[in-house]
């Protein structure tokens, strides 16, 4: 009877899964902050707050909150503390290699499956630029389409295992 009297109220457990108080939680999406685009407004707002990780994490939500305080990829200070040595004002080793490398050492032990054909990635970076000097607009769908046409072409052993994803 109490059931049939609220029919409002019967829908509720369709959005809910028990787990985390109930609520149906979404996707992790990580997010490489060591981007050049992404580091270009990171770096000089850490040094103009004063190596501060808060201070930091706050300035970037007021000033860019799209990029640094969006839901799913939000940008917080025990992140930014992680990049900085403690007591001091610098990057630690590991975010400096980082930097450096342009990408994030993850400790995962994976590898591209490039990796071992350095003269296959250089010739698709080739291609890439190539096509944006031309004043080409590349996307996705071209920029995917191209490095399956060169790895076809070069090792087409490599496609049977591999999928170009984005």
């Amino acid at each position: 009877v109490a059931s049939l009297s609220r029919p409002t109220t019967q829908g509720w457990k369709k959005h809910r899964n028990g787990t985390r108080g109930g609520t149906v939680q979404g996707a992790v999406q990580k997010v490489f902050w060591f981007d050049p685009f992404l580091w270009a407004l990171i770096e000089p707002t850490i040094r103009r707050c004063g190596w501060s990780a808060e201070k930091t994490v706050q300035a970037l939500w007021r000033a860019h909150p799209v990029l640094f305080n969006k839901p799913g990829n939000t940008l917080h200070r025990g992140t930014v503390w992680k990049w900085i040595v403690r007591g001091e004002k610098r990057f630690t080793d590991s975010a400096l290699r980082n930097i450096a490398s342009r990408r994030s050492l993850a400790g995962t032990g994976r590898t591209g499956i490039l990796t071992p054909y350095p003269e296959i990635v250089e010739e698709i970076v080739k291609t890439l630029k190539g096509l944006r000097v031309a004043g080409c607009v590349v996307n996705v769908h071209i920029a995917r389409s191209l490095m399956i046409a060169i790895i076809g072409k070069r090792r087409p052993q490599l496609l049977e295992s591999f999928s170009c994803s984005e």
